[in-house]
Order: structure tokens, then sequence, then C-alpha cells
């Protein structure tokens, strides 16, 4: 088991990723943190402006391989998560998927828009959060010209 100073210690702001000039990535980026749970129920949500691709969201805790996200890998869909837009959906494509055949696209011209899912967990056990993601700068049409993408838990 890894000690506390082997891991990356995630706040409850996992990323806030910025791009004013909407540049985009030619592949998925791999996000990975570490947090002590402050409640038995935590939800992980992601906000999006702009054009953004995310796969293979998955929450484990004590270093088990039981993903306590559902549906991480979009595969059914958006099954299990809580979308406030339909300008986030899910895709199939396999060649733009991280893995499989689906990803969650999150996109937005004008403001944040979510997706979110509620989860169990354990008080005194390390919870490990990770996903990939990249954003597509083609598709990217913004009004202010600015890609934005918030990861939280909550």
């Amino acid at each position: 088991m890894l000690s506390i100073q082997d891991k990356n210690i995630c706040s409850s702001i996992l990323f806030n990723l910025t791009d004013l000039q909407c540049q985009g990535q030619n592949s998925y980026n791999y996000f990975s943190c570490y947090q002590m749970p402050t409640s038995s129920s935590m939800t992980i949500r992601f906000e999006f402006q702009g054009h953004w691709y995310i796969d293979d969201v998955n929450i484990v805790q004590n270093s088990t391989d039981i993903s306590l996200i559902i549906n991480g890998d979009f595969e059914s869909n958006l099954t299990n998560w809580i979308v406030n837009s339909s300008e986030i959906y899910v895709d199939r494509n396999p060649n733009l998927a991280h893995t499989g055949s689906a990803y969650l696209v999150g996109r937005s011209q004008d403001q944040l828009n979510s997706i979110e899912q509620t989860f169990h967990v354990q008080f005194d056990q390390w919870i490990e959060i990770s996903f990939w993601w990249k954003y597509d700068a083609e598709s990217n049409q913004t009004n202010d010209n600015l890609c934005q993408a918030i990861g939280q838990l909550i």
C-alpha cells in the first residue's frame, strides 16, 4: 500500500483547465489523484465550456480494482450520470474514444454545462480518482473563445 508521501493528493477541485486560445489536444491526457473521504457519500462533477472528451472515469478505494463509479467508460450511454444539458452526450467512435467505442462529449458555447455522479465510500480509506480527458480545437466554437473544464468532488 502507498504511504501518504507517495500520493498525489487532490483537493475538492480536482482540476481547472482553461485555454484562452482553444488550441486543443491531439491525444488524451491522464489525470489521477488521491483523497481521504470526509463523508460516506461523494459526488464527482465535470463542467465544460468548449468541446471536451472524457473517458474511463474511475474511482477506487483502498487499492482495490472495484470501481465506485458506474459506467465510467460511458459504454452504457449516460446510465447513472446526472446531466444538466443536452450539449453533454455520449458519442461512439472507437477512433475518438480512449478505450472501447464510447466516450463523453461535453460542450457549450456560452456557459459551463455539467455532468455528475454520486458514489458511496468508507471514511478511513483513501480513494483514487482517475480519468482521461482531451478537447477538440476544431470543434471549439465558443462565443468568448474560452475553453474550460472543471472537475470537482462535492
